[in-house]
């Protein structure tokens, strides 16, 4: 997983050590990737494709029956 360097993200700019979620993945076998600071970048590449994402998901899924649609 590749993101930013925000605290969310890591204690490593902060001298706390791991924060939750880089413990979480390590734990499940996920390998976590943080982005070079003051590269916008890399970040933006990540953003990127968030978009596409976001465009392709409610694309590829069935739509759900109207409410006003019968039954057959």
């Amino acid at each position: 997983m590749l993101t930013d360097n925000g605290a969310v993200f890591t204690g490593r700019w902060r001298g706390h050590g791991r924060v939750a979620l880089e413990v979480t993945l390590h734990a499940r076998g996920v390998l976590l990737a943080h982005s070079r600071p003051h590269h916008p970048q890399t970040c933006g590449k990540v953003e990127r494709f968030h978009q596409t994402l976001e465009r392709w998901l409610p694309a590829s899924l069935p739509r759900p029956p109207s409410l006003g649609s019968k039954p057959d």
